[in-house]
């Protein structure tokens, strides 16, 4: 939960006194924090693929349909629902 709750902290764009979720870049986070095998990091792996960071992997691996799903799917096994993320959200938001 802690980490769940720093992934959004991260992800909040603040300017001026509008805050904003960038939801994509929750969703990486959270695919980075989720998937743990294959390593995807893993500097090898990085260089077969032509990536530099495990988020160009996401890109190059994902559509931004599926780079969704799992986020959503690493939520769900992490205990959140859609509602309880959306509450979340908004909490930080406010």
């Amino acid at each position: 939960a802690k980490r769940y709750s720093e992934i959004q902290t991260t992800a909040i764009n603040i300017k001026g006194k509008s805050k904003n979720i960038d939801l994509y870049k929750m969703q990486m986070l959270t695919l980075n924090e989720g998937i743990k095998e294959p390593n995807l990091a893993d500097t090898n792996l990085l260089k077969k693929f032509n990536a530099t960071t495990p988020f160009d992997m996401y890109e190059k691996l994902f559509l931004a349909g599926e780079i969704t799903d799992i986020a959503n799917k690493i939520s769900a096994l992490s205990g959140y629902s859609e509602e309880e993320k959306q509450q979340n959200i908004e909490e930080i938001k406010n």
